[in-house]
């Protein structure tokens, strides 16, 4: 199950903005992070740092989109509410942009409707550390030095509005992705599924505890949905 979300440490130095990566590593997978709070562009600086990323660092959209044309990082993730760009005008130039379309985006914010904005995952503040370290190593899988690695099976939890596949991320698109009912899920589960599970966010307050520890042992990814429901209902089952 998932952890419960840690508060942003805020003795932390601060931090600048950052242009050229931090680890070395030539073949370590870039990450760009577009945030305009000091304090978190340092706490995800160094968080991902110590898991081995290269990391460059912007404070706002415009930025942020200048170095991602310059290094073509291999995963972005993004605050929402900011100065000049905001979250969302950038998310929609990356979209328009064929060179960075392809691009991975994790959606990081404190405002209501973060879930509405497009990216390959969204989740709320305070961050979820455990949670968001894991859905980049999902989201990163194949992607160093380009190579790409074996495509993951993955299960999609459907409800009465079926999920569109161009709402998954490439990574789980590229793979063998079967539409499930929660029972049909669990089954395959039960019967020794191997792979990743995807639970759109909206659907996440349809189901219960048991559902949560049955997939303990399991890569889970949260899909951003269409924010009708209500943050403090899907924290409940967090």
């Amino acid at each position: 199950s998932f952890a419960a979300p840690m508060d942003l440490p805020t003795g932390t130095s601060s931090a600048s903005t950052m242009h050229t990566p931090t680890v070395t590593d030539p073949v370590a997978p870039l990450v760009l992070v577009v945030e305009d709070d000091e304090h978190v562009r340092t706490y995800l600086n160094q968080l991902f740092q110590g898991e081995g990323y290269r990391v460059v660092l912007a404070s706002e959209g415009q930025e942020g989109l200048e170095l991602a044309q310059q290094h073509q990082p291999d995963l972005i993730t993004l605050d929402l509410a900011m100065p000049v760009l905001d979250g969302r005008q950038t998310m929609a130039l990356l979209h328009q942009n064929p060179k960075l379309n392809r691009i991975p985006v994790i959606v990081l914010s404190a405002m209501p409707d973060f879930d509405q904005v497009g990216g390959a995952v969204a989740m709320s503040k305070p961050i979820d550390e455990q949670r968001l370290l894991r859905s980049m190593r999902l989201l990163l899988r194949g992607r160093k030095q380009g190579v790409e690695s074996e495509p993951m099976p993955c299960l999609v939890l459907n409800g009465p509005v079926p999920v569109s596949l161009h709402r998954l991320p490439e990574v789980i698109r590229l793979g063998e992705v079967t539409y499930c009912d929660q029972r049909e899920l669990m089954q395959r589960v039960q019967e020794g599924f191997r792979g990743l599970v995807t639970i759109p966010t909206e659907l996440i307050a349809s189901v219960d505890r048991t559902f949560w520890e049955q997939l303990s042992s399991l890569d889970v990814l949260i899909l951003p949905g269409t924010g009708e429901e209500s943050l403090e209902r899907r924290e409940e089952y967090s």
